[in-house]
């Protein structure tokens, strides 16, 4: 008896030697206690053009209600890749974050890689709302650094299909 399993692709985030492809699986095997839809990413290391490491997980699936852009930014920032992350900005994006201004795609995305890489952060989306221009996600920070976990509100103003500004708050600033 052999199970099958289809794969539709939903999105993918390319860096120098890593890709990670989103998909909808599907198939004759038991659904019974998976999420529905079943979202998964498959996260490859490429080294010499062969895959050197493969991590297949679950995908939040609350990444594919949001903005492409903003998706794309938080699955390059959980697979520590500044070449993708550097894709989802402006060359003047602004970025607000620890009671700090930083200007320009190259400042905001080494502030972003430095403080993630460093604690090994990983960001899950809790929910997201449109509101006023602004798409806002509500998302938990775990990592190794003091108050982890953390919860936070990411303000994304896009320009076109770029982050144009991204205010990053604490949760209980905004209450």
């Amino acid at each position: 008896f052999h199970n099958s399993v289809l794969l539709g692709i939903t999105g993918a985030v390319q860096g120098f030697n890593k890709t990670v492809v989103t998909a909808k699986v599907d198939g004759d095997f038991d659904k019974s206690k998976l999420p529905s839809p079943l979202l998964m990413d498959f996260d490859f290391t490429v080294n010499a053009d062969k895959i050197e490491k493969l991590v297949i997980s679950f995908t939040n699936p609350r990444l594919e209600k949001l903005p492409e852009v903003i998706n794309t930014f938080f699955r390059a920032k959980n697979a520590f890749d500044s070449e993708a992350l550097a894709g989802c900005f402006t060359e003047n994006a602004v970025l607000y974050d620890e009671e700090r201004e930083l200007r320009g795609r190259n400042v905001v995305c080494s502030h972003i890689m430095e403080a993630n890489s460093k604690a090994k952060v990983k960001t899950e989306v809790d929910h997201a709302i449109a509101l006023k221009g602004e798409t806002i996600v509500v998302a938990t920070l775990h990592g190794d650094f003091p108050g982890s976990p953390a919860a936070l509100d990411f303000h994304f103003t896009l320009e076109g299909q770029k982050i144009g500004a991204l205010n990053i708050t604490l949760l209980r600033e905004q209450q």
